[in-house]
């Protein structure tokens, strides 16, 4: 006989409550989108929103720590006949 604790049936369900839920609209997207890129808070405790929020955040400061490459290449190698 397997024991579940209640930290368990509690997990459980609360992820069987999360299933059900209805993704996200475009416009609560476009909500959250901008409170994560104006760096405002979410104001929500709804997980789905938390988590699209924190995806958010996270995927800017992924962009933050890349190089930013500006201006145009130079290739000194011209191809052969090109230089008379």
């Amino acid at each position: 006989m397997v024991r579940i604790s209640n930290a368990d049936k509690n997990n459980l369900i609360i992820s069987n409550s999360l299933s059900s839920v209805m993704p996200l609209s475009s416009y609560r997207m476009h909500r959250i989108y901008l409170a994560a890129t104006m760096n405002y808070g979410l104001g929500s405790d709804d997980p789905e929103e938390l988590a699209y929020y924190n995806k958010i955040k996270k995927d800017m400061a992924d962009i933050k720590k890349e190089p930013v490459k500006k201006g145009i290449p130079l290739n000194w190698d011209a191809p052969e006949g090109m230089d008379k």
